[in-house]
């Protein structure tokens, strides 16, 4: 989701929503999306954390903090394999009970 958009983080609260829409037999509520970002922060698959100069929560890959701490990301930055290995994981968890 964040490599169709050139971005680096995401807002916390606009996450589930996005998932339901991109997979809306597998993610059926955004009480189900929030669980599975929980479950895929604890797991440290992602990082959610604060910029000092915004008030929502972020998440994102943890190799890309650093570079989600900056205004502007790197323009050559490519995530696709590493969200590709996440949603893989969101998908095989699904048989756990969360």
């Amino acid at each position: 989701m964040m490599s169709e958009n050139d971005d680096i983080y995401i807002a916390e609260n606009i996450l589930p929503k996005q998932l339901g829409l991109l997979h809306p037999y597998k993610c059926t509520s955004q009480k189900l999306g929030s669980l599975w970002i929980q479950a895929v922060v604890a797991g440290t698959e992602a990082v959610s954390f604060k910029r000092p100069d915004l008030k929502i929560k972020l998440i994102c890959l943890p190799k890309q903090r650093d570079n989600a701490m900056e205004p502007f990301p790197p323009d050559d930055i490519d995530t696709t394999k590493e969200e590709d290995h996440i949603v893989k994981l969101l998908w095989e968890a699904e048989t756990h009970d969360f």
